[in-house]
């Protein structure tokens, strides 16, 4: 869970270019069903990107922004590859099982679904679709998402194993395979 929020920074080169890049990305997806969260930048080093359910905010961190622009002419689509997986815990329901799960613990049926482990299928679904949508709202194809993971996971001094997660490795390996897919279409 994240700690407490850092100062959010706005009214910058920054925050400008990736809310643009946030609002194609919504437009992109075309869902309107449901609210969209506010996109929000702030200055901590907690979860590189996050959606926080009960703010119905999506959070992007100054540092990993810092990240992206190490890939100079790709530095749109790197944000949008960490902006789209966010939108897609979101637009996927994710948070679905965890509420069911609070809400119903007392009940046969709460306790089961409370032992089931979906969190590693849930980032490995955001790793995968996150780059579909990131191409279908027009940043191209992003093919050095393995690069761009590594190198959040240096940055944010990640284990390459972390409970609930997939494996830095096959983060990695879903990722170019997701650009060979798309290269393809």
């Amino acid at each position: 869970p994240p700690g407490p929020a850092g100062p959010k920074i706005e009214d910058s080169p920054r925050y400008a270019r990736a809310l643009e890049i946030y609002n194609h990305l919504v437009q992109a997806r075309g869902d309107f069903r449901y609210p969209v969260p506010t996109f929000t930048m702030r200055r901590e080093v907690e979860n590189v990107a996050r959606i926080d359910y009960n703010r119905l905010e999506i959070v992007l961190e100054e540092k990993a922004y810092e990240v992206c622009e190490s890939f100079g002419a790709d530095i749109d689509a790197a944000i949008a590859f960490l902006l789209g997986h966010e939108l897609t815990h979101y637009y996927e329901k994710h948070a679905w099982r965890r509420g069911f799960v609070a809400e119903y613990k007392d009940l046969e049926i709460g306790m089961k679904l409370d032992s089931l482990a979906d969190a590693a299928a849930n980032e490995t679904q955001a790793d995968y679709l996150g780059g579909f949508l990131a191409y279908s709202a027009g940043f191209g194809l992003f093919n050095r998402g393995d690069e761009v993971i590594a190198k959040l996971y240096k940055a944010y001094s990640i284990p390459d194993k972390i409970p609930g997660y997939p494996s830095l490795a096959d983060r990695q390996a879903l990722g170019k395979r997701s650009a060979e897919k798309l290269s393809l279409l």
